[in-house]
């Protein structure tokens, strides 16, 4: 293999060869010089081809190393960096141009002196910058440093300086080269990390609420097990009451943990759904409120865990449940004591009202007398309006009051309320004036309406000295009806006008003033005016002033055909009907006033005491109405409705009635659905007997 030579060699060498070659070619034949000629010009051959082929080597070399410096620069700029270098001996410095761009200066503004370079960093920097340089200078090390230099617009860039030392002949350093990489963006997402980590740990370190980190552990079946604490925060031990729990698992600080805590921490860290909850940690005696959330790279199998020991409100919740419990059971047991007490005043009453209405009936009594009488029965319909009243506000304040609405004009239940309260006002000497117009109509319940009056014309009449006035009346607007009750009596203190309709609410101690019964009166009124809409207010100038309870009720248009919705108007009949009667009460007293009642009207009537009894004598008197109370010995009034029903001809079924002292909703249900028509409590009013052997009365 011939090695390529200079080209002034080769020529030299070549006319050398050549000028022997002549030399010796005079001494030479011609064929020898011929031949001598041919492997001149071989020779020559030779030596032009292998110049060429090393100018084409040159060539194809400064092309490679040309392309490799743009690839080098382009990869520069595309990194942010560019290649410096400093001579020791003159401590002249040099930045390449990719660096030029990059702080937008102008080709060789960065060459100079050390100084100069120095010019262009951070002040804080200097020191470190300068100490990392003569370190590498007496120690012969690389350098790596970060620092801030000063940009063509002023902004300050971070730096990365890498430096290496070059060595001369003599082994001394002569010159520092490296490069410079711009890491400004890196710094910026390294200060947002680190404020965004700091800003994490100081939630982590501040909040109330516990919070942990949990990698959760699964068996080969990729069951969940157990979970291991990766981080907890100082709120952790106060929510768990497990200390040093930092790496350890939940198995080895509590054994016997419930199984469910590992069920939703898998499912939590198997789908990324994260989850809120409510559970309890029977092995930590703690309620948790938890919200559970995967976090870190998939497959980590951990879930952050932010949680509040709930156990204080669990127990409150718990103890607030008792309560409810406890007031409900005691709720149901007053609503039962009523009841009975109800029950137990009603059947003493009913008797006695059937004699008052007895002795009303058949008349011609001495004066004496009838007052007495008169007297008697103002008394029972007090204490029969005492024991309903009472049972209407439990029922009221307990929502179980329906009320039956229907279009009817204001002046209905009012006349009605005066009719009732015409006795007392008569009996106390009072003058009661009554205002109240025509065509005025309300949607509502006309035998609460006329109770809300009862009340508050009887509240008049007791709080007015004998001898007093009272006023009614009514007006109206588009909207709405207003009611006035207004008496001259003892008035009312301003500090108890607002309590005047609160349950149990009296003007007087008992013993103090007039009677005011339970005060429960006007808690009924505002209860049942509430339920049709309305509102009811209490005025009064002070003691001995008198006052003014005034009821605003919603107001409708009168319908268009008034005579079919007038649902007060009267039924009048003509002529009554000798009906056979049987009357069943275990009471004899009250069986045997209201037979002579009944008799008195004009029926045929029997009676017996027990239940066993009226289905004998159904048999064999085929009565069209029945009077059946309920609680009675042997066979109670439910019991004998169904049999009374299961052996009555289909063509002579008796009307059943039951006349009872138990009247609370579900007491008419049952009555309902054992067959009875209506549903009555004692005693009965004689306008409510009439109508019902009559036909007249609203079914139960």
């Amino acid at each position: 293999m011939i090695a390529a030579a200079p080209r002034n060699v080769i020529e030299t060498d070549l006319a050398a060869y050549q000028r022997c070659c002549l030399h010796h070619c005079s001494h030479m034949t011609a064929g020898v010089a011929l031949a001598a000629i041919a492997i001149l010009a071989a020779v020559a051959l030779v030596v032009a081809l292998l110049h060429r082929n090393q100018v084409t080597r040159a060539f194809k070399a400064e092309t490679a190393l040309r392309a490799s410096r743009e690839v080098l620069s382009l990869a520069m700029r595309g990194g942010r960096m560019g290649a410096w270098s400093r001579d020791v001996v003159t401590n002249k410095v040099w930045w390449s141009p990719e660096l030029e761009e990059i702080f937008g200066l102008p080709a060789g503004g960065l060459e100079g002196s050390d100084a100069a370079f120095f010019a262009y960093v951070h002040e804080n920097d200097r020191p470190a910058v300068a100490h990392a340089i003569e370190t590498t200078l007496a120690t012969g090390n690389d350098y790596v440093i970060e620092f801030r230099i000063r940009d063509a617009t002023g902004e300050w860039r971070w730096i990365e300086g890498r430096g290496k030392p070059s060595y001369g002949e003599d082994g001394r350093i002569v010159t520092l080269h490296g490069v410079c990489i711009d890491i400004t963006a890196h710094k910026a997402v390294e200060q947002s990390l680190r404020q965004s980590e700091e800003r994490y740990h100081t939630l982590f370190e501040s909040i109330d609420e516990g919070f942990c980190i949990i990698e959760v552990i699964f068996d080969a079946a990729r069951k969940p097990v157990d979970y291991r604490f990766v981080e907890v925060n100082p709120a952790f031990v106060g929510h768990t009451g497990l200390t040093d729990a930092l790496g350890k698992t939940m198995r080895a600080l509590v054994p016997d943990h419930d199984a469910h805590w590992f069920e939703t921490y898998g499912r939590v860290a198997t789908s990324g759904k994260p989850e809120r909850f409510v559970n309890e940690a029977k092995a930590l005696g703690r309620w948790f409120d938890v919200y559970a959330a995967q976090t870190g790279p998939a497959g980590s199998n951990r879930v952050a865990v932010l949680f509040n020991d709930i156990t204080a409100r669990k127990q409150a919740e718990k103890n607030l449940q008792a309560l409810a419990a406890d007031l409900a059971e005691s709720n149901r047991r007053k609503d039962e004591f009523l009841a009975v007490l109800a029950h137990e005043l009603r059947n003493p009453l009913a008797p006695i009202r059937n004699a008052v209405e007895i002795m009303h009936l058949h008349g011609g009594l001495p004066q004496e007398l009838g007052d007495l009488v008169g007297m008697v029965d103002r008394q029972v319909g007090h204490l029969t309006r005492l024991v309903d009243d009472l049972l209407e506000v439990s029922r009221i304040a307990g929502g179980k009051v329906e009320l039956r609405k229907h279009q009817i004009t204001l002046a209905a239940p009012l006349h009605d309320a005066v009719e009732s309260v015409q006795p007392l006002m008569k009996a106390a000497n009072h003058e009661l004036s009554v205002d109240v117009p025509n065509g005025i109509y309300i949607d509502a319940d006309k035998t609460r309406i006329t109770q809300i009056f009862l009340n508050l014309l009887n509240n008049a009449a007791k709080f007015t000295p004998r001898g007093g006035r009272i006023q009614l009346s009514a007006a109206g607007d588009d909207e709405r009806v207003v009611i006035r009750v207004r008496d001259n009596g003892i008035g009312i203190p301003p500090e108890r006008l607002e309590h005047v309709f609160d349950m149990f609410s009296q003007l007087s101690a008992p013993l103090e003033g007039p009677d005011g019964g339970l005060g429960i009166g006007l808690a009924l009124v505002r209860g049942l005016v509430e339920l049709h809409g309305g509102t009811v207010e209490a005025l009064s100038a002070g003691l001995e002033q008198g006052s003014e309870l005034i009821v605003r009720l919603p107001r409708v248009q009168a319908p268009a055909d008034e005579a079919r919705s007038n649902v007060e108007a009267s039924v009048s009949v003509d002529t009554k009907t000798r009906k056979r009667v049987l009357v069943v009460d275990d009471n004899r007293d009250a069986a045997s006033s209201l037979r002579s009642l009944i008799e008195m009207l004009g029926h045929e009537v029997r009676e017996v005491y027990n239940g066993a009894d009226a289905l004998d004598i159904t048999r064999s008197f085929d009565p069209e109405l029945i009077f059946l109370d309920i609680g009675m010995p042997k066979l109670n009034g439910y019991d004998a409705a169904r049999e009374i029903r299961r052996i009555s001809r289909s063509d002579s079924v008796p009307k059943l009635i039951a006349v009872t002292g138990w009247g609370q909703p579900d007491d008419k249900r049952r009555s309902k659905e054992a067959g009875f028509d209506m549903h009555v409590t004692k005693p009965v009013p004689l306008a409510t007997l009439e109508s019902l052997l009559d036909h007249r009365a609203e079914a139960a």
